[in-house]
């Protein structure tokens, strides 16, 4: 999984899967950046299939700040 902001929360997402299989390794992507970083490199040339599944930025309302 990789994530631009919020890795707490991507964290929690892990935790979740992986009461129910392997967790997924975890790794900070920013697409808007325009390179992988060397952990992204690393990441990418050891998998076989990459699914995307981009949200777009997430507003956050006044209660949440």
């Amino acid at each position: 999984m990789t994530y631009a902001v919020g890795r707490a929360i991507t964290v929690r997402v892990s935790d979740e899967i992986r009461k129910e299989r392997p967790a997924p390794n975890l790794c900070h992507y920013n697409v808007l950046e325009g390179s992988f970083s060397e952990e992204m490199a690393q990441f990418c040339a050891s998998v076989t299939h990459i699914y995307n599944l981009a949200s777009p930025a997430i507003a956050r309302s006044e209660s949440n700040r």
